[in-house]
């Protein structure tokens, strides 16, 4: 899995290294991502700044591209706080961060303008013929939020949205009315109201 290069010799050096302090941090030796399993043979204490050395030396010790994605973004993860540490842990320097932030770009598609262009293609295309099921999403989002103040209420002015986004919701509307059973209210299109169903809101 790995290769034999000085970036292995020095993962597994420091990972054989016994550490102390107040800080230690558990780090699977064959990383979870790669296949590693929980049992102790595959953990060991670390200190914070060896953790984050490691996780950087792993980038350097695989050649599959599938696997370098991977543990690219096992090592950006090393960026963050974990919320249950109370204790300040490592943090790299701006260059190294850079370096960390720039190997996960370089090698992650989703970052890739012409792929993100794709996506947002996709998108604006289903939803200019949405299905039943996405239309039903909808609607189990708005009937979640009934009665709930919205997360943009004392908010001074209206998100403005674009003239093609307008356009969309336009369509996704036209041809819908409200309709309720007595007990709940729908926003649905005719067609789709049940025999219970009486016009208008609740």
């Amino acid at each position: 899995m790995f290769n034999d290069s000085k970036y292995t010799k020095w993962y597994y050096k420091i990972c054989s290294k016994k550490y102390e302090g107040k800080i230690l941090e558990k780090h699977h030796i064959i990383p979870k991502c790669l296949g590693g399993k929980d049992n102790n043979d595959n953990l060991v204490n670390l200190s914070p700044k060896a953790h984050f050395i490691c996780h950087w030396l792993l980038t350097k010790m695989v050649n599959e591209k599938h696997l370098k994605e991977k543990l690219y973004y096992a090592f950006n993860f090393m960026l963050c706080k974990p919320k249950d540490l109370k204790e300040k842990r490592y943090y790299p320097c701006s260059r190294i961060y850079e370096i960390a932030k720039k190997l996960l770009q370089d090698n992650n598609p989703s970052y890739n303008e012409n792929v993100k262009k794709r996506i947002s293609l996709a998108r604006k295309k289903a939803w200019q013929n949405p299905t039943k099921s996405m239309l039903e999403g909808i609607e189990k989002m708005r009937q979640s939020k009934i009665g709930k103040s919205p997360p943009n209420k004392g908010i001074i002015g209206k998100i403005k949205a674009s003239k093609e986004t307008k356009e969309i919701l336009s369509k996704q509307r036209n041809g819908r009315k409200w309709f309720n059973d007595g007990e709940k209210t729908y926003f649905i299109f005719p067609k789709d109201a049940k025999p219970n169903y009486i016009l208008g809101r609740k």
